[in-house]
């Protein structure tokens, strides 16, 4: 059978439209920093939650403890797609090509090129968006690769990360929803200092959280108040939208977020679980997407990417190779709350 992209072949071929959304890259770890060490380093200063003492006007001053700060390093886990380029690539017609052909060998060898260093871009940075997940989840960043297996624990409080049961589960009888957001708000603000007014839920939590009678009474009012839907916001990506904004209550965001991406078993994957919940304080929070140094003698240099080919001779081809040292540090990891709600 002819490949689909030959040039015997009647049926043009759109590009796929499957490029990655970082809806919580770009949200939570907006902020990039390089580095040209292969660790990356940041310093937290400690919260301080004392106030000042009474002294008598005719008394010295009372001497006070100084803040402490903590600097930490992390070395990044490293990227390292790969791709030969062969002569036959150039040779069939590319998706959209006039049948017969139009484009020269070096055109179309051209258009490979760039195809596959966008490709490498794309998965790097659905790889950067799984991570970010992966800290807002469990506090921790696991890296498991070739010659790789890495745990970067941010040390998250304990108390931050919950696991609802039995009755106290969303759906269940009873349960209000909007208590269950309060009291973790209150807990992340005893933690850090700090209310958060950002959450993100999967598509099984977003289904629990709109059937809840409180939500809907809420989000039915404000619909009426402001004439139009309050189910407006949207993220866009590929070909779908991957997070929507479902209302705002008491100065909330409530977002659903259902993008997925394909596992090394070809099986799709949520990057967010379905009854997953995750609020942040963006503010205090303050993700940050960091990057070490490049490991290779063509760059050895401060940047988020790297990208060289070389050729090899016999037989003839050319190898694009794109590296990258990601990592997702955010500066108070107790500004956030994860908890699964069934």
């Amino acid at each position: 059978m002819p490949s689909l992209y030959t040039t015997a072949t009647v049926v043009a071929a759109a590009d796929a439209l499957d490029g990655f959304n970082p809806f919580i890259r770009d949200n939570y770890f907006g902020e990039v920093v390089t580095f040209d060490t292969e660790e990356v380093v940041f310093d937290a200063i400690s919260r301080r939650r004392k106030i000042a003492p009474f002294v008598s006007p005719k008394l010295a001053g009372k001497e006070r403890d100084k803040r402490t700060g903590q600097v930490s390093a992390y070395k990044p886990p490293y990227l390292k797609p790969k791709d030969t380029l062969s002569p036959q690539g150039a040779v069939s017609r590319r998706g959209g090509e006039a049948i017969g052909g139009e484009l020269t060998l070096l055109d179309r060898h051209e258009q490979q090129e760039m195809q596959t260093m966008a490709d490498h871009e794309n998965e790097c940075r659905g790889r950067e968006e799984l991570m970010c997940c992966q800290l807002l989840q469990t506090g921790h960043m696991i890296a498991e690769g070739d010659g790789i297996k890495d745990d970067i624990d941010y040390e998250r409080d304990a108390e931050l990360t919950v696991a609802l049961l039995a009755a106290a589960r969303w759906g269940e009888a009873g349960v209000k929803v909007l208590d269950s957001i309060r009291a973790w708000r209150r807990l992340v603000a005893s933690k850090s200092g700090a209310s958060p007014s950002k959450v993100v839920l999967g598509y099984g939590a977003s289904e629990l959280l709109t059937a809840d009678e409180d939500v809907r009474a809420v989000l039915d009012i404000q619909r009426q108040a402001s004439g139009m839907m309050a189910l407006a916001g949207n993220a866009s990506g590929g070909v779908d939208d991957v997070a929507r904004l479902i209302g705002v209550i008491d100065g909330v965001e409530y977002w659903e977020y259902t993008q997925t991406y394909e596992d090394e078993n070809g099986v799709d994957q949520h990057f967010w679980p379905e009854f997953g919940v995750s609020l942040i304080s963006k503010p205090r929070f303050n993700g940050h997407m960091t990057y070490g140094a490049i490991m290779d003698l063509k760059s050895l240099q401060a940047e988020k990417r790297f990208t060289k080919t070389y050729e090899e001779e016999d037989p003839s081809r050319e190898v694009m190779l794109t590296q990258s040292a990601p990592l997702p540090v955010p500066v108070d990891v107790n500004a956030s709350f994860f908890g699964t709600v069934r």
